[in-house]
C-alpha cells in the first residue's frame, strides 16, 4: 500500500519531518512525502499549523529592521548635505 501512494515501506516517516505518515494523513492533513507541506520554511513536525502557510515572525522583524535602517540612513545623508 505504501508503495502505491509513494511512501517509504521501510520508514514510518517517509519525509523525515518528525510526524509519522499515518499522523500526517489522518491528524494533520499534510503530505507525508513533503517535509514542509505548506512551504513556509518550517518542517511539518515543528510547524504550529503544518497545513497552513505562516509568515515567520523573524522575517517580519527583519523587514521592519531593514526599513528602519534605510529611513535612518536617508535622514543622516540629508543632514550631511545640509551642512555642506
Amino acid at each position: 500500500m505504501e508503495r502505491a501512494i509513494g511512501l517509504s515501506e521501510s520508514s514510518a516517516d517517509s519525509d523525515s519531518d518528525g510526524l509519522s505518515d499515518g499522523d500526517e494523513v489522518i491528524l494533520y492533513n499534510t503530505d507525508p512525502n513533503k517535509s514542509d507541506t505548506d512551504r513556509d520554511g518550517f518542517i511539518d513536525g515543528i510547524d504550529p499549523d503544518p497545513s497552513k502557510f505562516l509568515i515567520p515572525t523573524g522575517y517580519i522583524i527583519g523587514i521592519l529592521l531593514v526599513l528602519a535602517l534605510s529611513i535612518f540612513a536617508v535622514r543622516i545623508q540629508r543632514k550631511i548635505k545640509k551642512k555642506m
